[in-house]
């Protein structure tokens, strides 16, 4: 994972903090459809499924601050 300046920490707790609408610290199946449908992309339960996997690295069906902030990182490396 790569270092963050402050403002790329700020811009990515912002982001997570819009879809963790229950302020658990955590975004879950609900949270993240949510935020699909929110933004008009058709999904199904199973293409949600598998988006919480690939960030779930330890398991517990929701996402973490932590793994969505590695993910963040995985994705801005690929656009460099």
């Amino acid at each position: 994972m790569p270092p963050y300046s402050r403002e790329e920490r700020d811009r990515v707790t912002e982001e997570f903090h819009k879809l963790n609408k229950n302020y658990d610290d955590f975004i879950d199946y609900d949270e993240l459809k949510a935020a699909i449908e929110e933004g008009r992309i058709n999904l199904t339960e199973e293409d949600i499924n598998n988006h919480i996997q690939k960030l779930d690295w330890n398991g517990d069906g929701k996402i973490s601050f932590g793994e969505f902030l590695a993910a963040y990182g995985k994705r801005s490396e690929s656009n460099n």
